[in-house]
Formats: structure tokens, C-alpha cells, sequence
């Protein structure tokens, strides 16, 4: 089942601001934040965070590869 691109795009983004939003207590640590008293989420922030960009990038290479392969020589 393809998932439309649009769809896509805007789940992506959801879960990109809200790992920075957790990991962000982390990352940047201040003790003001609403997270400081919490790290557990602040982490599986940090490390939801770094995944997204993990898998942003991957699918980045593997699109970039397929249209690579599919242009004529």
C-alpha cells in the first residue's frame, strides 16, 4: 500500500518537532525545562530525534539511488 507523499511529509515532520521538542531537554540542558525533572522521555526524545534523521537520510540515499538507476546512460 503506497502512502501518498504529502501523508508522508507530514508525519515526518510531526514526529521531527516532537522528538526535538522531548530531546531538546537533553540536548540542551536547562533547568527551567518543563522535561529536567524527567529524563526518560527527554531521552527517548534524543534518541527518537537522531532516528528520525537516520531514516530522513536513508531514504534520501535509497530515492537518490533509484532515480540514478532509472535515467538512461
Amino acid at each position: 500500500m503506497a502512502v501518498p507523499d504529502l501523508l508522508r511529509t507530514v508525519v515526518a515532520v510531526a514526529v521531527y518537532w516532537t522528538a526535538t521538542s522531548l530531546g531538546g531537554s537533553v540536548l540542551l540542558s536547562d533547568s527551567t525545562s518543563p522535561l529536567a525533572d524527567s529524563p526518560v522521555p527527554a531521552v527517548l526524545g534524543t534518541v527518537g530525534l537522531f532516528g528520525v534523521l537516520l531514516v530522513a537520510y536513508g531514504t534520501s540515499l535509497r530515492r537518490s539511488a533509484g532515480r540514478d538507476a532509472s535515467e538512461p546512460e
